[in-house]
């Protein structure tokens, strides 16, 4: 819908006008919510830009954009966690983290603990059982971190 109005009016759109198209056309189960849904897909949609406060003109390009991927929070974390268990796949993520420490790793003022924990989990090398639960791979430690 934001596409057809914005394509009638030189792809260009206004987006008091186009929540006041869409409330009349009854587009929305609630009419409250109008404001907010219409600001936040311009907003966040690739397919528009943001040209002035509360005008937007149509990018140019066709259907979804691909994101780009995503940096990675802290530079070098993940391929350092990967080097370690490659080297010795007893390690535990206790183990890990210790060693990341002794070896001055810049966590960027985030905690030690709780990023290696998170790419402990994203890298698999912890399971879940049939419940939903993590627990660690065999020769890891399921002590607390």
């Amino acid at each position: 819908m934001l596409h057809l109005i914005a394509e009638r009016n030189e792809k260009t759109i206004v987006a008091k006008d186009a929540v006041k198209l869409l409330k009349e056309a009854s587009v929305f189960g609630n009419p409250l919510h109008a404001d907010s849904m219409v600001y936040t897909i311009l907003g966040r949609s690739p397919e528009f830009v943001k040209i002035g406060r509360g005008i937007y003109r149509m990018n140019g390009t066709q259907g979804r954009v691909k994101k780009s991927k995503r940096k990675e929070r802290i530079p070098g974390l993940k391929q350092a966690i990967l080097e370690l268990k490659s080297v010795n796949p007893d390690m535990t993520k206790q183990d890990v983290r210790d060693t990341l420490i002794k070896r001055g790793f810049n966590f960027q003022g985030k905690s030690p603990s709780r990023s290696v924990h998170i790419l402990w989990v994203n890298l698999g090398f912890a399971k879940k059982d049939k419940e939903g639960k993590q627990h660690s791979l065999p020769g890891v430690s399921t002590g607390p971190f």
